[in-house]
């Protein structure tokens, strides 16, 4: 991460004055992206079909916003016991959810 103190080390007004200059930032916007994978093994069609059913349902709980927290509920943690989830993206994490 880079402390926006810092960054002033990286710019120069003298830029302005540079007659081949093709290109002025205004902005910084920062965001992220970050895709998971829920892997589950199951022993027969019919467990696909619960596991997809009750994986679909989550996934369309949770908000849609820069955090994700959410809480299943004592009924619904025997569904997920045995799933795996793992993340990947462009940003880094203190600690992984």
């Amino acid at each position: 991460h880079i402390a926006m103190a810092g960054l002033s080390d990286y710019f120069s007004a003298d830029a302005l004055e540079n007659p081949n200059a093709t290109h002025v930032v205004t902005g910084i916007m920062w965001g992220a992206n970050v895709a998971a994978t829920f892997e589950q093994v199951v022993e027969n069609l019919e467990e696909v079909q619960k596991v997809e059913g009750s994986l679909s349902a989550v996934l369309k709980s949770l908000p849609i916003s820069g955090e994700a927290k959410f809480d299943l509920q004592n009924k619904d943690k025997f569904k997920f016991e045995k799933l795996q989830i793992s993340l990947s993206g462009n940003i880094l994490i203190d600690e992984c959810p």
